[in-house]
C-alpha cells in the first residue's frame, strides 16, 4: 500500500445537482449516474466529479477585475 494520498473525487454543491451532473457528463463524455434526487457522479478517464443538492444554495460570487485589487496594481 502507498503512503501518498490520492484525490479521487470532488463534489460539488448545486441547487440541482441532476441536471449539473447531465452538464458535466455532456462536455466530458463522462458516465452520469443518478444516485437518488439529490446526488449524482460523473465518471470519466480523468477522475469523478460528485454533485450534491443543497436546499437554497446560492452560487458564489467572484470579484470585480475593476474594482481594485492585484489585478489593478499590476496594470497600472
Amino acid at each position: 500500500m502507498s503512503d501518498r494520498m490520492r484525490l479521487s473525487a470532488v463534489t460539488l454543491d448545486s441547487s440541482d445537482a441532476i441536471r449539473l451532473a447531465e452538464f458535466y457528463a455532456d462536455i466530458t463524455g463522462g458516465t452520469m449516474t443518478r444516485i437518488g434526487d439529490e446526488w449524482a457522479c460523473v465518471q470519466s478517464p480523468a477522475g469523478r466529479l460528485n454533485f450534491q443538492t443543497v436546499p437554497g444554495y446560492t452560487p458564489p460570487t467572484w470579484p470585480d477585475c475593476e474594482h481594485g485589487g492585484v489585478g489593478s496594481a499590476v496594470v497600472s
